[in-house]
This record gives structure tokens, C-alpha cells and sequence, in this order.
């Protein structure tokens, strides 16, 4: 192993560690920058508040108690006994009404 040599400097520092951010800023090629995500996501809300109203509340439209021994405690167990009529219960439960 080589000695170790007091870094004084930072251009030293940046001479030192230029070649592991090469390696780390490599994995990441492809990735969308946090900046470039935010910008896409403005421009989406942007284009979906155009096609749809949208009502905030700043209050709980439900309180929900979940019991030790209750549905979502149990949801596998019910898909495996009976997996396409619960399946097709919940399609019917979550199909929003068309315009």
C-alpha cells in the first residue's frame, strides 16, 4: 500500500477523488437530474390542471380505524382464496363514473 499523504489543498483534494466521481457520475448516466424531474413535472401539472378541475381541502374526509383482525389485515388471504371474484369486486369498486 501507498503511504498516506496529507491533502493541504483543494486542488489537491479534486485531483484525488476525480477518478471515483468519474466512476459514481458514470452509474448515473441516463438518469433525469432532480432539476430537468421538477421541470417535467411543472409542465405536466401544468397540461393536467388544463384537462381537469381539481378541488384541495385541507381537512380529513375520512377517518379509517384498521382492526387487528380486519380486511386489510387479511387482503392476501383473500385474494388466495378467491382471486378473480375479489378481483373483479375491487375493478367494480374502483371504476370512476366516465363524463
Amino acid at each position: 500500500m501507498s503511504e498516506f499523504k496529507e491533502i493541504k489543498t483543494q486542488e489537491e483534494f479534486d485531483t484525488a477523488i476525480k477518478e471515483r466521481l468519474a466512476r459514481e457520475n458514470k452509474k448515473y448516466e441516463g438518469f433525469v437530474s432532480p432539476d430537468k424531474l421538477a421541470e417535467l413535472k411543472a409542465d405536466y401539472e401544468k397540461e393536467i390542471s388544463k384537462k381537469y378541475d381539481f378541488l384541495v381541502l385541507n381537512e380529513n374526509l375520512k377517518y379509517v380505524d384498521y382492526q387487528p383482525g380486519g380486511m386489510s389485515n387479511s387482503m392476501l388471504k383473500q385474494y388466495y382464496n378467491s382471486p378473480n371474484s375479489f378481483a373483479e369486486t375491487r375493478k367494480l369498486q374502483n371504476m370512476s363514473p366516465t363524463q
